[in-house]
């Protein structure tokens, strides 16, 4: 289990920084939400290779950057996903070319503007301090809710913490689980990163009230706050703009839109579940609140018994086809996915009615159930739903 020190966002650099420091922003204002990590200053466009992403880059023109290539060195700088950058304008750059400007406003690359009498030692120090003060800010917060989730009757741990930050007894969260899946195992941390990241800066839009952390294999935010409208905006904001991404997909839970802290350590495992859901169902996202029959099995916290009843009502078919290289198991399914329509069983695995009979027969005597018996079709039907959540 990793906590995850989130950054700060370039807006709350410049509402703190704006008057003291005559900092001004002059392009990219649709992106001030931008997470920054830390901050630099790069004088040669060498030294861009270098970034990481997510840093706020000061630039003096010292380097001695020629007008014509500071659009290019612009460029480099957004290619690198840097949060955004700021111009000392003195000296070596007396105004900023109106090409940079157009560049920053259509792309969205937010641009700040110093002037020289301004020491940029102390501008830096104190960024960075808040960047720093940030991360603990958060770190702090983090910890407390994992000890709300993990060890709940210990309330002394956590909620004198949340409290002092904003976040009391009565307010209410959303935790989302969300996994990534790839075929590329040696790149899926840096999945796993890019997807994060994605996340941070489409909630950051709506709000900075959210808590990420990962567990077992899992990234869990925590939204604070929000309706179920802008949840379902989240989701769809997240999964349209990861279209773009060929190598890797995710699957989503969706808790309950209203937990208090008091329930979270109820309904964490249940959450995580949901994932597990989505993907032996081939469902993206999967929400608590639309369950139906997966709901009631996900209040059971006997698991040991959800493998007994699941054995007992499918383990020998399972058996049978595993030894005999036959596939009755699925065919039981797609009897029920079908209602039990015989012509619709015949229509979809290309066969006569009579076939069908002689299958069906053959899986009542595998299993011992009766398929006109309401209680034995409940019995199996409840098998499948238990199978989709261990």
């Amino acid at each position: 289990m990793k906590g995850e020190l989130m950054a700060i966002t370039l807006e709350k650099i410049y509402k703190s920084t704006q008057n003291k420091y005559q900092m001004q922003l002059i392009a990219g204002k649709k992106s001030i939400k931008n997470l920054v990590e830390w901050v630099h200053m790069v004088e040669d466009s060498e030294l861009i290779s270098f970034l990481k992403g997510k840093e706020l880059v000061i630039i003096t023109g010292i380097g001695r950057i020629a007008r014509n290539e500071m659009l290019d060195f612009c460029k480099h700088l957004f290619q690198h996903q840097v949060s955004g950058f700021i111009i000392n304008i003195g000296p070596y750059i007396s105004e900023v070319p109106e090409e940079i400007i157009d560049f920053c406003e259509e792309n969205d690359f937010p641009l700040f503007t110093v002037p020289w009498e301004i020491k940029l030692v102390d501008v830096i120090r104190e960024l960075c301090s808040m960047i720093f003060q940030s991360e603990q800010r958060n770190a702090s917060i983090s910890e407390a809710f994992k000890d709300a989730i993990f060890y709940p009757e210990q309330k002394s741990m956590y909620l004198p913490v949340l409290e002092r930050h904003g976040y009391g007894a009565d307010t209410d969260y959303c935790v989302i689980a969300v996994k990534v899946v790839t075929e590329q195992e040696e790149l899926y941390l840096n999945f796993m990163k890019l997807l994060q990241s994605e996340i941070e800066k489409i909630i950051n839009k709506m709000s900075d009230k959210f808590i990420l952390f990962k567990y077992e294999g899992n990234i869990i935010i925590a939204l604070v706050g929000f309706t179920g409208n802008s949840i379902e905006n989240i989701i769809s904001e997240l999964i349209h703009g990861s279209s773009q991404h060929n190598n890797y997909s995710f699957y989503i839970g969706v808790g309950p839109a209203k937990l208090k802290i008091k329930a979270l350590s109820k309904y964490f495992r249940r959450i995580i579940s949901l994932v597990r859901l989505g993907i032996k169902t081939n469902k993206r996202v999967v929400y608590y609140d639309k369950l139906d029959v997966h709901k009631l099995i996900l209040t059971m916290e006997d698991t040991d018994m959800l493998h007994e009843f699941y054995r007992e009502a499918l383990g020998s078919l399972e058996s049978y086809d595993r030894e005999n290289n036959t596939g009755y198991y699925g065919f039981l399914k797609q009897y029920f996915e079908t209602n039990g329509k015989i012509h619709r069983l015949s229509e979809l695995n290309y066969i006569h009615r009579n076939t069908v009979h002689y299958q069906l027969k053959k899986i009542q005597d595998i299993t011992g159930c009766n398929l006109a018996d309401w209680n034995d079709q409940l019995k199996l039907s409840l098998a499948f739903y238990i199978k989709d959540i261990l």
